[in-house]
């Protein structure tokens, strides 16, 4: 409700004033009355005021002078001048003071009720007015924490009324979230509005984004902590790194959703939430990962399955890698082991490769990687295959560098080479040119994975001498060419 004071010396007016219209129909409640401009004034620095009625000729000060010093250091309010004189200089010093209106006594209902309609007119458009100012303010703040603003933009941005940041700040983005299912922006904008945090804005309908001015830790954690307990401890903070440059306050927002997304990967957020990056050093990294690899290559399913296990708590225990760069990792592993069961191409690894980059969360990936993964229909279809089979296989695996041709291979087997391709067709589904060249295709989608070393390095170390006829090879089978492919997973 609109709070209003009446000002008048004689009692009766007061009195009658109160009574004269239901003010709480017009949304108004009475909080005071004053028998004089000091009294007034008085009450005026003690409480917000929206609207005074107040005479003019009051003893001590008038009602024109208590106006006059009440616009110095009281809230912008509304008023109207109450009088029994109709003197022209007491409407000229109303008009020139702002007064909505100039009323005579005795008051009549209908035009008190009128002007005060009309106040609240003005009120609404006001409000208007500041939604609209602070929707454009709070889209300025948004763009800006995205480093889409242009020069003009930014400097618009600094310059409003709201911008309360002194030049050289140092500035730190947080990512609020609330955790209830009840409406609460309303309350965290008050809770702003309170502790005079004006730069912040929506992010969701669960975030709001504040940008915090020359915080040391221990302060910025103490400041939320307040605004905590204000939204009845149920939120959590993502804090970004602090910065020097208000141009480069994308680096901490980024930072921020950065500590927002690990959090929510990972399933373990804290109140205060913060991200760093390279905690997990490559050295440890590179000593998991051969663990990994020797229980692969060892063929053992119950090595292989303890090992993979092994290898995504470990991860989870260091929760230290982005979403992304965990399933690019997953990703290589699932590629290493199909590998090593001649299954790069099975239907399970592409039902699950779409599962571990669907995956929104760390447990999501380990279940992906603990259930059923390893390629068990593959492997008995490889124990199926007759010897003849498995030795070129092997020399395959290990020969694939080399100018390798059926011909060669038969004659190391002792066997005739139609014989020894037609066997070899039969058991695994392709000519011995075709299994090659997948083979070798399939290492070098590994090798794009995991290293940046130059397409054309890995060509030759896997065994293709013309260039064209690899990029040739590796668009027929895979559908990409090989830096397509690269971009495309990285």
């Amino acid at each position: 409700m609109y709070k209003v004071l009446l000002v008048d010396d004689e009692y009766m007016i007061l009195n009658g004033l109160q009574k004269l219209i239901n003010w709480e129909s017009l949304n108004m409640e009475i909080i005071g009355t004053a028998r004089n401009g000091k009294k007034a004034l008085d009450f005026m620095m003690e409480n917000k005021v929206d609207i005074v009625l107040t005479d003019v000729t009051m003893p001590v000060l008038s009602g024109i002078d208590f106006i006059r010093e009440a616009q110095k250091i009281a809230n912008p309010f509304k008023f109207i001048i109450v009088s029994g004189y109709q003197e022209f200089d007491y409407v000229k010093s109303g008009i020139h003071l702002g007064a909505s209106n100039y009323l005579l006594k005795p008051i009549d209902k209908d035009e008190l009720i009128q002007s005060l309609n009309q106040i609240l007119k003005e009120f609404k458009q006001v409000h208007l007015t500041k939604q609209a100012d602070q929707t454009i303010f709070e889209s300025l703040l948004g763009r800006w924490v995205r480093n889409e603003l242009q020069e003009e933009q930014l400097t618009q941005l600094v310059e409003h009324e709201l911008f309360r940041l002194p030049k050289e700040s140092n500035l730190t983005v947080v990512i609020v979230r609330n955790q209830s299912s009840i409406q609460w922006k309303s309350t965290f904008n008050c809770v702003c509005l309170e502790l005079n945090l004006s730069l912040h804005f929506s992010l969701n309908e669960k975030e709001d984004v504040l940008i915090l001015a020359n915080q040391t830790d221990e302060e910025l954690k103490k400041l939320l902590t307040k605004v905590n307990t204000k939204l009845n401890n149920d939120c959590l903070f993502f804090i970004g790194e602090c910065i020097h440059d208000q141009k480069q306050v994308y680096n901490s927002y980024q930072c921020a959703l950065k500590a927002k997304n690990h959090a929510d990967f990972y399933g373990r957020p804290f109140i205060f939430n913060t991200y760093k990056e390279n905690e997990l050093t490559d050295l440890t990294l590179s000593g998991l990962i051969t663990d990994l690899n020797e229980g692969i290559f060892s063929k053992n399913i119950e090595r292989m399955t303890t090992e993979i296990s092994t290898f995504t708590d470990q991860l989870r225990e260091f929760q230290t890698l982005e979403a992304e760069n965990i399933k690019r990792l997953m990703y290589l592993v699932m590629v290493n082991l199909y590998l090593q069961f001649d299954a790069i191409e099975s239907e399970k690894l592409m039902v699950k490769s779409n599962q571990l980059f669907d995956a929104k969360t760390f447990d999501e990936v380990a279940a992906i990687m603990k259930n059923d993964l390893v390629p068990l229909d593959e492997l008995k279809k490889q124990q199926s295959y007759s010897d003849l089979t498995k030795q070129t296989i092997e020399i395959v695996q290990k020969n694939y560098t080399e100018d390798l041709k059926l011909k060669s291979i038969a004659s190391i087997l002792h066997v005739n080479v139609m014989y020894l391709g037609q066997v070899f067709k039969k058991e695994t589904g392709k000519s011995f040119s075709e299994y090659l060249n997948h083979y070798r295709i399939n290492l070098a989608k590994e090798l794009l994975l995991r290293s940046k070393e130059p397409v054309n390095d890995i060509a030759s170390r896997i065994g293709y001498k013309n260039q064209g006829y690899f990029y040739k090879n590796f668009k027929k089978i895979v559908g990409h060419s090989p830096r397509e492919f690269r971009d495309q997973i990285q």
